[in-house]
């Protein structure tokens, strides 16, 4: 009895150790590993495709990233030049608008002036100077 249990204590040592592969699946049937082969197969193919799907994806983005950094660039590039146009036609803007303030003072002085010309004398008759007024006033107010 001693020797048995000898022999079953070494067999579970043996069990236990890192290279002790289970009867069952240390000869699987061929069938099984036909089954298992075409699963694999059937997923590496659809990992390649999926694979292949996200390759043209990334290179489609890819793209459109290379364009709108290039569209970033140039409209970078316009605002840079047009800073320095911005300051000056600021400057002619107010030019400008000094120009006008002073044509608005001439042209309401000169509005002023036209309307200090329109005299009205009280006691003539309007059409008394007859068809020259300025012989009218050089002879005497009258025809």
């Amino acid at each position: 009895m001693g020797r048995t249990k000898g022999k079953h204590l070494e067999s579970i040592r043996a069990s236990m150790s890192e290279n002790y592969v289970p009867p069952t699946l240390a000869n699987p049937p061929m069938y099984k590993l036909d089954v298992i082969l075409k699963e694999i197969q059937e997923s590496r193919l659809a990992i390649e495709q999926r694979l292949g799907s996200i390759t043209t994806e990334l290179g489609t983005l890819k793209d459109d990233h290379r364009k709108l950094v290039d569209r970033v660039k140039r409209t970078e590039t316009d605002i840079t030049a047009l800073v320095p146009g911005k300051k000056e036609s600021e400057s002619a803007i107010q030019q400008l608008q000094k120009q006008v303030e002073a044509l608005q003072e001439r042209i309401e002085d000169a509005e002023g002036r036209s309307r200090s010309n329109n005299i009205c004398i009280i006691g003539l008759m309007e059409g008394m100077e007859g068809e020259m007024p300025h012989n009218t006033w050089r002879h005497g107010c009258g025809p």
